[in-house]
């Protein structure tokens, strides 16, 4: 059975509390993810990114065990015709440096999955670089040409 998540991975050089701070804040939320336009960690908060005039991403927490490093919200992009699915975070002190932990629930989900397979690891090294360094990322500019990504000729 073929798995319909996306599973990613990153380190951190900090403690995983200022890991736990710097995911769960709305305003930091917008130097390493986008904009949070509505935020809390409370069961059945919203959870909105965009701006007011365009929302781009929404959902729901649907739990938070913060002495565990752990939160889970519903993710659905308004603009596609597709249900919300899951992201779940589990931050996890090891020795010296904090793992970041992030699966994406996509089954029956095409459509989302085509525009988050490449932008987690964007938004994992940019939470990265923010907690590390204390400066945002700035966002990748992609090549504008075709097939870029495929091994020359």
């Amino acid at each position: 059975m073929a798995d319909d998540n996306r599973h990613y991975t990153t380190y951190v050089n900090a403690p995983v509390d200022h890991v736990w701070d710097v995911l769960t804040s709305g305003p930091a939320q917008a130097d390493w993810y986008m904009p949070a336009v509505a935020w809390g960690l409370d069961v059945g908060a919203k959870v909105v990114w965009g701006s007011a005039a365009q929302v781009f991403v929404s959902g729901e927490v649907t739990a938070v065990r913060a002495d565990v490093g752990f939160l889970s919200h519903t993710f659905r992009f308004p603009f596609l015709d597709e249900p919300p699915g899951l992201v779940r975070w589990r931050v996890t002190q090891m020795g010296q440096v904090t793992q970041v932990w992030l699966r994406h629930e996509l089954v029956t989900r095409p459509a989302t999955d085509g525009i988050v397979g490449g932008s987690w690891p964007v938004m994992l090294a940019r939470l990265k670089t923010l907690v590390e360094t204390g400066s945002p990322m700035p966002e990748p500019v992609w090549p504008a040409t075709e097939g870029w990504d495929t091994d020359p000729d």
